[in-house]
């Protein structure tokens, strides 16, 4: 097994569930800024360029900061193959069962006011040819005690190659497929319903296989036999790689100190430590895609309602690329997993507002709302997923 210093190169690409929060940045506070442009400035205020991280350090000093501005007013809408906006519950729309669209970019879920059971939830989905259909699982015949409860749903899951949509209940899940509207469902082995919890998941990158989490365990299924097979140890959260192997980052005693690459046969390959400016409380990776590990440094478990909230863009050694700072107070106030290589998801969750952040241009966009227009308030529940490899974000 090989082991890299923070000052090492390796060709692997890593990532972690863990949603970092922490100790202080070290970058200029502008908690009172109110320009709708992102600045860039350096921990001095100063232009610089990047220089070579010191042993044990991922460069981060060096690198200039982008801080978002207090409002989204004023940040242009994204190019790409988005739509602006998700479907009301009451708009009429297609059934996907009847009309599969084969492969989705798109899963938007708000909760129907008066839904009770499978019957009143609902996904609409947004397939490759620009069109919404509605997925009605109550014509899915799914098993009456895997309901969660009313406004506890979510969009569940679509694979990066949006060929597959996975969807949550109590001790379980089920997989529709796409392209023809089949669904698989996952029912409890040994459990009744309930006993472990509402499922929640993810995918590989290549879209054949999926870790599934219930109870704080963990473990790995594959499609479309949907064959699970526990983790060797099921209580980490590990990111699956295309090669059958999968990384953990492990929290020891709160703080993320390294992370292990472990080939299909469940042997360690790789062992990388983090660095040491990249450590602290909450501290952590949280998303990773085509060799961009993206870091969550914020202060407080309270994002940045009350203290500025830093996310670092590194490269798959941890070398610091891009650096994002939420300011205290901002409307822009969640940090979502990435689009793609090029661009980090952002929420502006008051205005039900998902955003991206480019760090190629240190520019933020606007990308799709979200949520029913009709909500009681602003903070009515709304989940979107989207199909990774199939959305441009620019």
């Amino acid at each position: 097994m090989d082991r890299l210093e923070p000052a090492g190169e390796s060709g692997l690409s890593l990532g972690s569930t863990c949603s970092g929060m922490g100790d202080p940045s070290d970058h200029e506070d502008t908690s009172s800024a109110a320009a709708t442009k992102p600045a860039i400035t350096t921990p001095t205020g100063e232009s610089t360029t990047s220089t070579p991280a010191l042993p044990g350090t991922s460069g981060r000093a060096t690198v200039p900061v982008v801080v978002a501005p207090m409002s989204v007013r004023g940040l242009r809408w994204a190019r790409g193959d988005l739509p602006r906006s998700v479907p009301e519950p009451a708009d009429a729309l297609p059934s996907l069962l009847d009309d599969p669209p084969g492969r989705a970019l798109v899963a938007s879920y708000v909760p129907r006011p008066d839904g009770l059971g499978w019957a009143g939830e609902a996904i609409e989905l947004y397939g490759v040819d620009r069109r919404w259909r509605r997925l009605s699982l109550g014509d899915l015949d799914l098993p009456p005690a895997g309901w969660a409860g009313y406004d506890t749903y979510g969009a569940g899951a679509l694979s990066p190659d949006g060929r597959w949509w996975a969807g949550p209940m109590l001790s379980g899940f089920f997989l529709v497929d796409l392209r023809d509207g089949d669904v698989h469902v996952a029912e409890p082995v040994g459990r009744r319903y309930g006993e472990a919890g509402m499922a929640t998941f993810s995918w590989s990158p290549d879209s054949d296989e999926l870790v599934l989490i219930m109870r704080g365990g963990s473990s790995r299924v594959t499609l479309p036999d949907l064959r699970t097979t526990p983790f060797p140890r099921p209580a980490t959260y590990p990111r699956l790689l295309a090669d059958g192997g999968w990384i953990e980052c492990p929290e020891v005693r709160r703080i993320v100190s390294s992370c292990t690459t472990y080939a299909a046969d469940s042997s360690p390959r790789l062992v990388r430590e983090v660095p040491a400016d990249l450590q602290g409380r909450w501290h952590g990776p949280f998303d990773e895609v085509a060799g961009s590990v993206w870091f969550s440094l914020a202060r407080s478990s309270y994002g940045n309602h009350r203290t500025d909230w830093e996310v670092a863009q590194t490269d798959d050694s941890f070398h610091v690329r891009s650096r994002l700072v939420l300011p205290r107070g901002s409307q822009i106030n969640g940090v979502l997993p990435a689009f793609g290589p090029t661009s980090l998801g952002l929420a502006a969750l008051q205005d039900r507002l998902l955003l991206a952040f480019l760090p190629g241009t240190g520019e933020i966009v606007r990308v799709l709302r979200t949520g029913s227009l009709s909500a009681v308030t602003a903070q009515d529940f709304w989940d979107v997923s989207f199909a990774r490899d199939l959305v441009t974000v620019r």
